[in-house]
This record gives C-alpha cells, structure tokens and sequence, in this order.
C-alpha cells in the first residue's frame, strides 16, 4: 500500500519547520540545562560561603562569592517554630520563611542533614542549608538563597529564544514558499510538457531555466521527442515498404490465378509462380516477425557454447544448390581449432544465411567464409568477388528496405545488424 504523495512545497516545508524546531528545541534544552546548573552551582556556593561561619567548614575557592550576601537566615526549634527571623546585617527582611519551613516540615526534612537542599515555590526555586551549632543547642539555622535575578533572566532568555524562533520560522517558510515555487513551476511545465507528449503532440519546446538540473531534463524531454519523431518517421516508412513488398507478391499470385482461369498461362506455370512468390512473401513475413522480435526483446534467447565453424558450415551447405546453378563455390577459411562461443543457433543461423544469400546476389565464381579467433575476439567475414557496393550505397545498406543499384529491397542486412547488436559484437561492410 503506497502512501499519498506530497507535493515537493510541502515536502520542504516540513523539513524545514521540524529542522528549524529541532535545532531552537536543542538550543533552548542546552542553555537551559546549562544555565540551571550554573544557578545551582552558585547557590550552592553562596550557602556554603555562609554556612562557614557557623560550622567554620574549610571553603574550597574564593572565601567571598558573588552571591553570599542575598542568602537570609530563619532560625528555627525542633518543632519547626521559626524563634528569629533576620537577614544577614545591612539587607533588607524578604518574604517565603513560613512556606520554606512548612515544605521542609511536610517534607519530613532531616534537620541534622547540613545538605544544599530547594524548594519549587511558585515556580521560584529557593535553595537552603539547615545548619546546627553548638553555640545554639536546641536551634537550627536555615540559610536561604532566591536567585531571581538569574531565574528572572533564564525565563527572559527562554522568551527571546521562542519569539527568535517564531520569527525564523516565519522568515524561512517565506524563503522557502518562493524557493519551492521557483522549483515547482518548471517541473510543473515539464509535467504538462510530458503530458503533451503522451497525447501525442511531438512538438518540441524548449525552455530555459536557472537550475542546471531542469535545463537538462528540458533537453533531454526534446532528445525524446526528436528520437519519438524519428521512430515514428521510421516506422511509416517500414509500413510503407512493407505494403509494397507485400503489395507486389500478392498482385503476381493474383494475375497468375486470372490468367489460369481464363486459360492464358497453363495451371502448372502458374503454379510455379505462385510456389515462388508464397516462398518469397512466407520468408518476408518471417524476417519481419524476427526483426520484431528482436526490437520489442520480448523473448530472451536461449543461449549454449556453439562451435561457430560447423553452424557457419551447416548453413552454408542449405545454398550449395543454389551456388552451384550459378557456378559459385564456396571456400573455407577456418581455425584449425574450435571457435566456442555462447549464443543462439538459430539466431546465427538467421545471420550467416542472410550474409550468404546476400553475397549470392553478387558473387561471380566464389565465396569466401572466413571464421578466426584473434587477441580473445572472433572475427566472421562472408567475401564474394562481384562488383562490389556503389561508395553511397555503402552508409545505408543495413538501413530497411534500402534500395540499392539492383532495385532490391529488403531487411536481412538489418536483421543482421540487430542480432548482431545483441551479442554486443559489431558488424561493418568494405568494398573494393
């Protein structure tokens, strides 16, 4: 089951609203986090500075700490009545003594702890150490510390840090909504540009945009065109020729029938005629079926290791008759040793037969077929001694239904071409 697509907008969008909140989220967790233990550590600090003068504890650092003298005192009994209630001289009385002993009383706070101890009052937090001296048997000392202005300051920087994030956002989601546009328009035009195309309209349109990427896939959506164009140029005219090849046998098996039935050629001639114009249509249809075949790849060949000597000789012998009736020989230039090769026989059959009924064509006295293996290639030539091509023939030769300077037409060279192709091998044709 395949999820709904987005659209690349608000693809990027999302990507950048949870990217943009992750990162402020992690910013304000640190400095949070970071800015938390620094409000504890100089609590703590200040606590101790002033326990010490009760407990004449040795003091690590400095022995007067920035923040020692906003700590108070609140002196208290074992029943957690507060006796005295006085700030460290020359400060003035600040509020929350009544709740800090009532928390460490519902706490069930050991009062013999002398731990740095806080209390969450009002979303305030208090620190304290509850300090015994000998010098006040039955008392117990409570020094507090409020660090409102670091606590006021950490929320106000909590504050900006949101504001800055909302205000980020803001300015990347604008940023981000003309990017994506500028982005999403040509692949839009691309799509309709596609779409057209699929609808048939084979016209080209070329666009230019600012992103290298969609430049190219502009250009390559008119290479298709020109191809499509092209393939549909070629396909016409194979119709075409095809009609006509086609069109030509059929009309000879037809004349042939009326002029057997109205007595002007006798049955057994235009039997003969008829035999040979069915073998011709019969083999065009095939090498059109082959050459379909071979294009569409609609059926994998199965391949084994031939030796390529005795398919090249096989095949060969099937046109000794027709040689010998035109006084054609055929010489054998072989390896002495196998040519292996993995491929299908009857596909290279297909290839050396059309090869030999096209030397055929030419061909005084003799044909030459050679097979060698050379430096781990396997090199298959197919020589007669006729004439030769015209110069201009020669580029357009493996072409469909090419009309060379006998007026023949015809596809074998092609199909040969395209079984060729298909082993991956390569195929050139010299005349002298």
């Amino acid at each position: 089951m395949f999820k709904r697509p987005l659209s690349i907008k608000i693809r990027f969008m999302s990507y950048i609203t949870i990217v943009l909140i992750g990162v402020f989220l992690l910013i304000s967790f640190t400095f949070n986090s970071v800015f938390t233990q620094y409000i504890e550590s100089n609590a703590t600090k200040a606590l101790q500075y002033n326990r010490s003068f009760i407990t004449n504890e040795p003091l690590e650092g400095p022995k007067n700490h920035e923040f020692s003298n906003q700590t108070q005192l609140i002196v208290i009994n074992s029943s957690y009545q507060i006796i005295e209630d006085r700030p460290i001289p020359n400060l003035p009385n600040t509020d929350p003594k009544i709740q800090i002993v009532n928390e460490i009383k519902e706490n069930d706070i050991d009062l013999n702890s002398n731990e740095i101890l806080n209390i969450n009052l009002d979303d305030q937090f208090i620190y304290y150490t509850i300090v015994t001296s000998d010098k006040t048997p039955g008392y117990y000392l409570i020094f507090y510390i409020q660090m409102e202005s670091l606590t006021s300051f950490q929320h106000s920087v909590s504050l900006v840090l949101w504001i800055i994030l909302f205000f980020a956002l803001l300015l990347a989601l604008i940023t981000m909504n003309f990017m994506t546009n500028s982005i999403v328009k040509p692949i839009k035009d691309v799509q309709k540009f596609a779409q057209r195309i699929g609808e048939g309209d084979t016209s080209n349109e070329y666009l230019y945009y600012p992103d290298l990427e969609i430049n190219q896939l502009n250009q390559s959506m008119n290479e298709m065109v020109n191809k499509l164009n092209a393939q549909d140029e070629t396909q016409r005219s194979f119709f075409q020729n095809v009609s006509h090849e086609l069109r030509t046998p059929l009309q000879i098996i037809k004349s042939q029938t009326e002029s057997a039935q109205v007595g002007i050629s006798s049955i057994h001639d235009a039997s003969k005629i008829i035999h040979k114009e069915v073998d011709h249509l019969s083999e065009l249809i095939d090498d059109i079926l082959v050459l379909s075949r071979l294009e569409s790849k609609s059926n994998e060949l199965v391949k084994s290791y031939y030796d390529l000597r005795e398919t090249i000789s096989t095949t060969s012998e099937r046109y000794r008759s027709i040689a010998s009736q035109n006084n054609i020989n055929f010489i054998y230039e072989f390896d002495s040793k196998p040519v292996l090769f993995e491929y299908n026989e009857a596909s290279f059959e297909k290839v050396i037969s059309n090869l030999i009924s096209n030397a055929l064509r030419y061909a005084r006295t003799q044909i030459t077929l050679r097979c060698t293996h050379q430096n781990d290639r396997i090199f298959i030539e197919v020589e007669d001694d006729g004439d030769g091509i015209l110069e201009k023939d020669l580029p357009h030769i493996f072409e469909r239904f090419y009309k060379d300077k006998s007026g023949h037409y015809g596809i074998g060279l092609s199909i040969v071409q395209s079984i060729v192709n298909s082993y991956n091998g390569h195929i050139e044709v010299k005349s002298k």
